[in-house]
């Protein structure tokens, strides 16, 4: 669950009334490389989160093929997918669940139990699996044994987005609810040793960062989403050597990266347009990017980018309504293929 004006519970609430360092399972021969998973997120207290299996040469779509293969669904809203050796791990926030799937076939291999942490985002390295919780914490998963084996306290506000580059966990800071009901903002990069598990440093970066991904030229990009009012969104890139930040100077709702490239879009509420850009993450020079692709997003929701092909993959929510989309772009910004999802696709990941 993204936060977006008033935080995503919020705006669940309202629509019901009225997305690393991660190694992807990607196939050797890129020929044969023709599977993604969509997450969809679902709506607050709906117990509809779910997962379908997308066809990438086709765009042949499975709706609710979690639910088929296991008998059941995932629970309460679908927070963040990642694909890590021969595994898929899905945090689900509400049901306080980190389940573990063979993104082969679909099977749920366990259900880790998060208490009442509130999983929020994963990163992996070495055999762990890492997930910012909402207790203010990162909880430690063993791959082998699929359970928690260790959780670093991080203090501060409530973490969103995480990364792991070069031996060290990067996790933004983002806000929380005060005993009063009213928000707060933070502005801060908790740094995270591996090694030893334990926070050994703070970068500040923009208010209420919301994500963070590794470039490969060693630097971090960072999107932060202010306060939803005096405080703009935007991305900065992060030298985490230094702590030196970087601002490309524009709003931005959501991205994803390949290899040095960012690719980036801004979603008004206003007006309801979205605006879409690919940023080199050296020079950062922004070159606008799906501006005639033959698309009406309606509420755009997440951008990935295919590893191999370089085809960009967005989610549009519909405003969360009932089901969403996700349309396939060449690099080139050719529309290759739209599939309806169920609710609230946030993600697409590839395997």
């Amino acid at each position: 669950m993204k936060k977006k004006q008033l935080h995503k519970i919020g705006l669940l609430v309202i629509a019901t009334m009225a997305f690393t360092a991660c190694v992807p399972l990607i196939h050797e021969d890129p020929a044969n490389a023709v599977g993604a998973y969509v997450l969809n997120e679902g709506l607050w207290g709906g117990n509809d989160a779910e997962i379908s299996r997308l066809d990438t040469k086709d765009g042949t779509i499975v709706n609710n093929y979690f639910a088929t293969q296991n008998g059941r669904g995932l629970g309460d809203l679908g927070q963040d997918l990642i694909v890590y050796g021969s595994k898929m791990y899905c945090a689900v926030y509400t049901s306080n669940t980190v389940e573990v799937i063979d993104p082969e076939t679909g099977k749920s291999l366990q259900q880790i139990n998060m208490g009442s942490r509130g999983p929020r985002y994963l990163a992996c390295d070495g055999g762990k699996v890492y997930v910012s919780c909402y207790d203010k914490s990162v909880v430690r998963i063993d791959t082998t044994t699929l359970s928690i084996d260790a959780t670093c306290p991080l203090g501060g506000m409530q973490p969103e987005g995480i990364c792991a580059l070069d031996g060290k966990l990067y996790v933004c800071s983002g806000w929380q609810q005060t005993s009063s009901g009213a928000y707060e903002y933070d502005n801060m990069l908790s740094v995270v040793d591996i090694a030893t598990f334990t926070k050994t440093n703070t970068i500040e970066v923009g208010t209420n960062p919301y994500k963070v991904k590794a470039l490969a030229n060693g630097k971090l990009a960072l999107c932060y989403w202010g306060n939803y009012g005096s405080i703009t969104s935007g991305m900065m890139i992060v030298n985490p050597a230094t702590g030196q930040t970087t601002s490309l100077g524009m709003e931005v709702s959501n991205f994803d990266v390949k290899g040095d490239d960012i690719y980036l879009y801004n979603y008004s509420y206003a007006t309801g347009r979205t605006q879409f850009y690919k940023v080199d993450g050296n020079s950062l020079n922004a070159v606008p990017i799906l501006e005639n692709c033959g698309v009406n997003f309606v509420s755009t929701y997440g951008i990935n980018v295919d590893p191999l092909s370089g085809d960009i993959y967005v989610t549009d929510s519909r405003n969360y309504q009932s089901g969403g989309d996700v349309h396939c772009f060449k690099s080139d910004g050719t529309l290759r293929f739209s599939a309806a999802t169920t609710v609230g696709p946030s993600k697409v990941v590839f395997y």
